[in-house]
C-alpha cells in the first residue's frame, strides 16, 4: 500500500511540475525518490501509518510535513546573486514541527548548484551529540538533481572512494539513518527564507538561546507549515 501510495504521490507531482512550467522529473529520480523511502526495512517497519504520510508529504498536498516520531527533519536551500554573494539556509525540525535550529551563512559563490552542495555539507556546523541517538534525520531540498546526488552519494559509500572530499560529508556516518528527499519551493520556505537573509549577513538562531530575536516573518512561515498537521 505504501508503494502504491508513494508511486500515486510521485506521479501526481510530476504531472503538476509540467501544468506550472517547470522541469519533468525523470522516471530514474522519481524511481530514486520512490526507493530511498523503501530502501531502509527498520526504518519502516515500526512506523505507524500517520508518520508514514507525514514524513513523506503524503498526509497534505499543500504543506511541509513533519519527520517521523524520533526523527529530525532538516530542510535546506541555496540562494545566489548575480554578483556571486551567495546564501545558505538550514532549518532543524522535530516530528512536532517545533524548531529546533535554523541558520544562515553568506558565502561568496559562482556556481548555483555548488551552493546548494554546500547547504547539506554545512549541516555539520549545527548537529550537537543528543541527535546521533535519534532514529535518524530526513534531509529535504528544493533542488532535485542535488538530492538525486546525495541519494546515490550515500548509497555508493563515494566519500570512501573519494578522500579529498570525505571529511565534507562525514557527519552522515554520525547518525543511524539519512534519508535524503526532494521537495518542492512551497513545501521549503522556511530554508529558503534563510538563504535570502543570508545574502546579508550569516546567522544562528538556536530556540536554546534566550537572547536570539528571530524575525515574526519566520515564525509567521513556521506557523504556516504547522497549521495543517494533525497529531
Amino acid at each position: 500500500m505504501l508503494l502504491y501510495c508513494l508511486v500515486v504521490y510521485q506521479s501526481w507531482m510530476n504531472r503538476n511540475s509540467i501544468k506550472h512550467g517547470k522541469d519533468r522529473c525523470s522516471p530514474c529520480l522519481m524511481a530514486a525518490s520512490i526507493l530511498e523511502v523503501l530502501n531502509v526495512d527498520s526504518y519502516s517497519s515500526h512506523l505507524k501509518q500517520r508518520d508514514n504520510l507525514q514524513s513523506f508529504g503524503l498526509c497534505s498536498v499543500s504543506s511541509w510535513c513533519p519527520p517521523p516520531s524520533g526523527w529530525l527533519k532538516i530542510n535546506v536551500d541555496g540562494a545566489l546573486q548575480k554578483s556571486n554573494v551567495g546564501g545558505i539556509g538550514i532549518v532543524i525540525r522535530d516530528s512536532m514541527g517545533k524548531l529546533i535550529v535554523a541558520a544562515g551563512w553568506s558565502i561568496l559563490h559562482w556556481d548555483s548548484t555548488q551552493v546548494e552542495m554546500m547547504a547539506i555539507q554545512f549541516i555539520e556546523k549545527l548537529v550537537v551529540e543528543w541527535m546521533f541517538e535519534l532514529n535518524g534525520v530526513i534531509v529535504e531540498g528544493d533542488n532535485a538533481s542535488v538530492i538525486e546526488h546525495f541519494q546515490k552519494f550515500k548509497l555508493k559509500d563515494l566519500w570512501k572512494m573519494q578522500p579529498e572530499d570525505g571529511d565534507k560529508w562525514s557527519w552522515m556516518k554520525l547518525f543511524q539513518q539519512v534519508l535524503f528527499i526532494h521537495t518542492y519551493r512551497r513545501f521549503n520556505m522556511a530554508a529558503h527564507y534563510c538563504a535570502q537573509r543570508a545574502l546579508e549577513d550569516s546567522f544562528l538562531w538556536d530556540t536554546g538561546d534566550r537572547n536570539i530575536c528571530i524575525p515574526q516573518e519566520f515564525f509567521n512561515i513556521l506557523e504556516d507549515d504547522s497549521s495543517s498537521l494533525v497529531f
